[in-house]
């Protein structure tokens, strides 16, 4: 039975006790009080007796005070015989004495006490008195019992009768007052008995609707404690009973449902035992200081279900130890699994990348800061290096967003399965990584680190099902402690900006110098904006020649910065920084309309020859741009060039795997009549077997295949194989880079077309480019 159940019997019962109780008391009430009438009435029936017996003593009194009359008679009378008379004298008397003596011992009997006594002791002295008195009437001596009568039995007869007169007055006022005092407690019990008969009634009545409510609230309660029980039953939190051992000793059937057991399995055994190892001890200390104190304790932990799996509770403890109805300790446990997978999920969002699952520039951060705090301490450095993909933006431009995440994650996954377990591999955003290096000894780990990142970047990226070669610069610096957080990420930071500027793919310690060059950097590119609005910028020229007729055939236009305070600055300075900040869309607009411009002016004042062909660099970032072919068309327009005169130079290491976009914009570009040159090939070997998927008119060698080709059969083998590849696809060869004689010959026999080199001309002013295409024969010596 439940405590509910039980407190209301208690209540049942102690009604009916008190309804029983108050009955009693009223019985006893009324019996008393009719007690004490009857007492009165018997007591008032005691004193009227004795005032009738006073009353008739008093008249035997009388009667035996005329004896002595009675015996004077007879001696008197002469008619009746003495002795006849005396002997009825005698006989009357012994009546009249007995009757006396029989009154006053009733009277003794009835009402014992001074009154009586007085009245026998009394009687006994006037009996004496007579006697005597009666002797001499009988002897003749009358006038000696007439003497005696006078002085004895008078005055005792007297006062007898007077007592026993007193006595009647008294014993007549004392009935009268018992019989009214016997005559109020009868009235009086009856009234107190009807007002307590009306009390208990009244207070019956009561009881009986204490009794009635008391069922009523038994019903409620046990109604209540089926709900009760229902809800216990059927609720999402389990309820455990805890002794005063932390053992189990009750638990709820929902059990079953949060944790696929049956309660019964739990009971005997400790609450630390049934939740995760890890968490038992702390569990038991709880649970152990809750039960010597009051009040309720929350904590959390781990429950295994059925399944095996391990359940996150929330668990309230309630010390119900001095609780008789419970005497144990009260647990009321939740599961929050969800909840705490969600938070979970949410803690690693807020500290991990989305895109790729490795940690964040928070926590990268986090983690940096206790590296170096422990570096401090023990003199252990830690080392942060930098990870930048090489033309990220172009391979995210050229095949898409969804291609470029793709490839994040693949680079992700790549770093995370060189580090060490103790390392941190974090994505910063867009395309740059970072690793730290906390357990890192000395330089060389890292550095050991930053060779396993590049020789698994070296092999090539499946992305859409198709392959690609990307290349990282990586950066990197150490601290011992000494300098903080920002420091050691910008020198890190640093150091992978001079990888990147010195030769794409390699790896870059930091030095001290390389602020300052980060600075000058910084420097030029707030200087570029500049150098563009105040027209700075030049472009030299340099010869595309005929290999074999010897001839210029067109030119390629080369941009240099004539910068005010540091001379001629190189592209390769200026280029990429251009390129990042986006200035390079105006920059090349620039370069393709003066191009265009001294194009149309030779071929204006050269009419004799063919017009020359002028190659123009053109950028991804412009290559993107949906405005470049108006751009194009516009700029022929405006300078009269023919379109066919007019060479657009794309790197043949950007050309994308796929990118319906970059080639329509392409097509574009040949319907103006435009052609479409790529730069630098060679150096992207997944190009060669796709070149007739893009529409291209002319490839140009990349100089490092020409360098040594008179010498190198491997490198001539390979131009060869280009060179036949380009004419089986209709072609143009250029051959970037030529610098022998050798050379050129070699390329003839390969039956290249043209040729760029020092061999023929450097980059010239637009003055000195004229020159050269008015006299034909100054490079025919050269060749």
């Amino acid at each position: 039975m439940s405590a509910l159940g039980r407190s209301a019997r208690r209540r049942i019962r102690a009604v009916a006790w008190r309804q029983w109780l108050t009955v009693l008391i009223g019985a006893a009430v009324v019996a008393a009080m009719v007690l004490v009438a009857e007492t009165a009435r018997r007591d008032a029936e005691r004193h009227l007796k004795a005032q009738v017996l006073v009353e008739r003593i008093r008249a035997e009194g009388q009667a035996v005070g005329a004896l002595d009359w009675q015996a004077l008679a007879i001696t008197t009378d002469g008619d009746t015989p003495r002795t006849v008379a005396v002997a009825g004298l005698v006989q009357t008397g012994l009546t009249k004495w007995t009757s006396l003596s029989a009154a006053i011992a009733a009277l003794q009997s009835t009402q014992p006490g001074a009154t009586a006594t007085l009245l026998q002791r009394e009687a006994r002295g006037l009996y004496t008195a007579g006697r005597h008195t009666l002797g001499m009437y009988l002897t003749g001596d009358v006038k000696s019992a007439l003497a005696l009568n006078e002085r004895t039995v008078q005055p005792q007869l007297s006062r007898f009768d007077a007592d026993a007169e007193q006595a009647a007055a008294n014993q007549a006022h004392v009935a009268a007052s018992a019989s009214r005092r016997a005559a109020v407690l009868y009235v009086g019990s009856v009234v107190v008995g009807l007002m307590l008969l009306l009390l208990v009634g009244w207070r019956l009545h009561g009881l009986r609707r204490q009794t009635a409510l008391a069922e009523a609230r038994r019903a409620l309660e046990g109604r209540s404690e089926q709900r009760l029980q229902a809800l216990i039953e059927h609720a999402g939190d389990v309820i455990s009973v805890l002794d005063r051992d932390l053992k189990v000793r009750w638990q709820s059937p929902s059990v079953a449902r949060l944790l696929g057991f049956d309660p019964k399995r739990a009971l005997g055994r400790r609450a630390a035992e049934l939740v995760h190892p890890d968490d038992g001890p702390e569990v038991e200390r709880l649970l152990a200081a809750t039960s010597q104190r009051s009040g309720a304790v929350t904590f959390s932990t781990r429950a295994r279900h059925a399944d095996g799996d391990w359940r996150h509770l929330d668990v309230i403890a309630d010390n119900r130890l001095g609780d008789p109805s419970v005497n144990g300790i009260v647990l009321s446990m939740r599961d929050v699994t969800a909840r705490q997978a969600l938070e979970d999920e949410l803690r690693h969002q807020a500290f991990h990348d989305g895109l790729t699952g490795l940690a964040n520039r928070a926590l990268f951060e986090d983690h940096l800061v206790q590296a170096l705090a422990r570096a401090r301490r023990h003199h252990q450095p830690a080392a942060v290096l930098f990870l930048d993909l090489d033309d990220f933006k172009t391979i995210n431009d050229s095949l898409g967003h969804e291609a470029g995440d793709e490839l994040l994650r693949a680079v992700a996954v790549r770093i995370a399965s060189v580090v060490r377990a103790g390392d941190t591999a974090a994505r910063l955003g867009g395309d740059e990584f970072a690793v730290l290096a906390e357990t890192s000894d000395t330089e060389d780990d890292a550095e050991a680190i930053a060779a396993r990142l590049l020789a698994a970047m070296a092999e090539p990226f499946t992305i859409a099902d198709r392959q690609l070669w990307v290349t990282a610069s990586i950066g990197m610096a150490s601290s011992d402690g000494s300098i903080g957080v920002k420091e050691l990420m910008r020198d890190a930071d640093t150091a992978m900006y001079a990888a990147k500027g010195t030769s794409k793919g390699t790896v870059r310690p930091f030095e001290t110098g390389m602020h300052r060059r980060m600075l000058d950097r910084l420097e030029l590119t707030g200087e570029l904006q500049h150098a563009l609005e105040s027209e700075q910028f030049e472009l030299d020229y340099q010869p595309v020649v005929n290999l074999r007729s010897r001839q210029i055939y067109g030119v390629e236009a080369l941009t240099r910065w004539a910068h005010p305070q540091r001379g001629r600055v190189a592209p390769m300075e200026f280029i990429p920084l251009a390129e990042e900040t986006g200035l390079i869309v105006p920059l090349g607009a620039w370069i393709l309309r003066t191009a265009c411009e001294q194009a149309s002016r030779w071929n204006r004042d050269l009419p004799d020859r063919p017009p020359i062909t002028v190659g123009v660099n053109v950028s991804t970032r412009q290559l993107h741009d949906p405005g470049f072919p108006e751009l194009v068309r516009d700029v022929l327009a405006d300078t009269g060039v023919p379109p066919e005169s007019l060479a657009l130079e794309i790197t043949e290491s950007l050309l994308p795997e796929d990118g319906a976009a970059v080639i329509e914009r392409l097509a574009q570009l040949r319907a103006l009549g435009v052609h479409i040159a790529v730069d630098d090939f060679g150096t992207g070997y997944s190009a060669l077997s796709r070149l007739h998927h893009f529409p291209i008119d002319t490839v140009k060698i990349d100089r490092s295949f020409i360098t040594g080709i008179e010498r190198d059969s491997g490198k001539a083998q390979l131009v060869q194989g280009i060179v036949s590849l380009a004419e089986s696809l209709n072609l143009v060869v250029v051959a970037e880079g030529i610098e022998e004689p050798a050379q050129a010959d070699q390329l003839r026999a390969m039956r290249a077309s043209y040729g760029q080199g020092y061999l023929f001309s450097p980059p010239v002013a637009p003055d000195r480019m004229w020159a050269l295409l008015q006299d034909p024969d100054v490079l025919a010596a050269a060749v």
